[in-house]
């Protein structure tokens, strides 16, 4: 995705961190009330659902707070996503267009 993920989002914490093929960046965090965040990150190809959880389990850090992962990549479609969560045990989703993934999360947020 060559454009910033969510542009307009103010609350948002760097968050450098490489698993497998992702390479997270940045958290952007919801409202404290319900300390909701979502992980941003890219990859070079459909990340596994191995290293989504992984991902997941190093920002969740032992915390019950809903999280999504989202990880953009290029496919012959555009720019798509993958994501988790929020909980951990959810069934990840492939695929998914970026720009409803986006519109999703702002939503969620």
């Amino acid at each position: 995705m060559t454009d910033p993920f969510l542009p307009t989002w103010h609350d948002r914490i760097d968050w450098p961190k490489r698993v497998g093929s992702i390479r997270a960046t940045e958290v952007l965090r919801g409202p404290q009330e319900t300390e909701f965040s979502v992980v941003l990150a890219s990859a070079s190809i459909d990340p596994s659902n191995g290293d989504l959880r992984k991902l997941w389990k190093e920002r969740a850090r032992g915390t019950a707070n809903p999280m999504l992962v989202v990880v953009t990549y290029e496919s012959g479609d555009g720019s798509v996503a993958s994501i988790l969560g929020p909980f951990e045990d959810d069934q990840p989703a492939h695929g998914a267009d970026s720009a409803l993934v986006a519109q999703l999360v702002y939503d969620a947020l």
